[in-house]
């Protein structure tokens, strides 16, 4: 039998944990993001009104927009890429023994 000289020792057992501490930042951010631009909607409706700042911070507040739902998205995408290494672990490991 043919020995490496060493194992490979892969803790998967804290991965699905991890996703869903993810799924709980992402969860978190969203909700910041979203006060975040009602403050935004609030200082272009009444605050400036006028002049170039008023048109960046209307395009600004566009592209903040464009964020909504990116982080549940990334956090539902890594959540579903440490559930297939696990399962992919898991499968190399009957392989193996």
């Amino acid at each position: 039998m043919y020995g490496l000289g060493y194992d490979l020792v892969v803790v998967d057992e804290e991965f699905p944990d991890l996703g869903v501490a993810l799924q709980t930042m992402a969860d978190t951010f969203e909700a910041k993001l979203k006060a975040y631009q009602e403050s935004l909607s609030r200082i272009v409706a009444g605050a400036v009104k006028e002049g170039v700042v008023a048109e960046n911070l209307v395009d600004f507040k566009g592209r903040a927009s464009g964020l909504t739902g990116e982080a549940r998205r990334l956090a539902d995408e890594v959540k579903q890429i440490l559930s297939q290494y696990v399962t992919d672990i898991d499968r190399a490991d009957k392989q193996l023994y």
